[in-house]
């Protein structure tokens, strides 16, 4: 793939320490680059509540270099695809998976799409350092993608790493949010009978799992859904493919 596809830059920092919300430092001094916003840069540069709040530290005695994809968005689902997902790819084409370690905060030991996907770029369990809540890791060097622009080349990447092995199909798949609080059609049953009479199949993406969800996804030539997360699949259809 051209590497001018991968504009964002990649900076390397040696001697900091990670704070279990993705955010870089050394001593007093945090790194805009990792902060989400100018905002959030100000306010934790402000005072030492932020150094207060991740005070306690792990211990590292990995030479390793570390890998830090996220920030304090990407533990959702879209996030994580979308931004942080974009910037493992970044990393993978300037050959820097290999002998590295991917920061992780816990929680994403719950998340059983960030194991999923993670495989699928070569990314192994042992590979990954978790940090529990209000602590830090010490590390010798971390590689921190700044944000990169959403590059539509970047994401057809995307979706042939993650759709590997998958044969593209001309299947149609109406996407419920039956049972959510926000964003749910008021007459559903109406749209579904109509739907079925087009060949559309009604699903819950979250009643699938991560496989399931990029097999079905990629497989779609037609979709039809209301505004949700459940939306991310998008990334996984083929070219040409339509979406009400």
């Amino acid at each position: 793939m051209d590497a001018s596809f991968f504009p964002a830059k990649i900076q390397f920092l040696r001697n900091v320490r990670i704070s279990t919300n993705s955010v870089v430092f050394r001593y007093f001094q945090i790194f805009k680059e990792s902060c989400i916003s100018e905002e959030n840069f100000r306010r934790y540069s402000k005072g030492f509540g932020f150094f207060f709040k991740f005070i306690f530290p792990k211990l590292n005695l990995s030479k390793k270099r570390f890998l830090l994809i996220t920030d304090e968005w990407t533990s959702n689902y879209y996030h994580w695809h979308c931004f942080a997902l974009n910037k493992l790819l970044v990393l993978k084409e300037k050959n820097l998976l290999k002998d590295s370690l991917l920061f992780l905060p816990k929680k994403y030991q719950t998340y059983p799409f960030a194991f999923s996907s993670l495989a699928k770029f070569g990314i192994a369990k042992n590979q990954i350092v978790f940090l529990r809540r209000k602590s830090n890791i010490k590390v010798n060097e971390v590689a921190l993608v700044e944000a990169s622009r959403q590059d539509p080349h970047i994401f057809r990447e995307l979706r042939r790493t993650l759709t590997q092995n998958i044969k593209n199909s001309d299947d149609r798949i109406y996407i419920s949010r039956e049972g959510q609080v926000l964003r749910f059609v008021e007459n559903e049953e109406e749209v579904v009978a109509l739907l079925t009479k087009y060949g559309f199949k009604k699903i819950l993406a979250e009643k699938l799992s991560y496989q399931e969800q990029v097999e079905i996804f990629a497989k779609a030539k037609y979709l039809v859904g209301p505004h949700g997360a459940g939306l991310t699949n998008i990334l996984f259809m083929p070219e040409n493919s339509c979406f009400l």
